[in-house]
């Protein structure tokens, strides 16, 4: 699976980088799947082949990190966890949501954004 390289929050481009082995995401008690850089706008998430599943809600952590500091909402850890979690249950079970959610048409090809509409281009 491919992951995108950056994404934008608050009119700000963060990247995100996949790393093979990151001494980042070392420590001592606790092996990390993936890490915020708040101050770089950074998101670094381990490769596990394996498991795509558990990047896929590594990632959803880690922007649920940047959104909370970007809205100043101080989540804890653990409601961070939980929220990645059961969005991603949520939106892995009905992917018929996700265009909802975005106010995407897909019959029309249309993306009501701010509501403004515009063609979304096909692949």
């Amino acid at each position: 699976m491919t992951f995108p390289s950056e994404f934008k929050l608050g009119g700000i481009k963060w990247s995100i980088e996949v790393q093979e082995g990151c001494d980042d995401l070392e420590d001592p008690d606790e092996t990390y799947l993936g890490r915020c850089y708040l101050w770089k706008h950074k998101i670094v998430l381990r490769r596990t082949e394996d498991n795509i599943a558990s990047m896929s809600v590594s990632l959803l952590h880690e922007v649920i990190h940047a959104v909370d500091n970007h809205l100043n909402i101080k989540l804890t850890e653990k409601q961070v966890h939980k929220m990645a979690n059961g969005l991603f249950e949520v939106l892995s079970d009905n992917p018929d949501l996700i265009p909802a959610v975005l106010g995407v048409d897909m019959d029309q090809k249309m993306c009501y954004n701010n509501g403004k509409s515009k063609l979304m281009k096909k692949k």
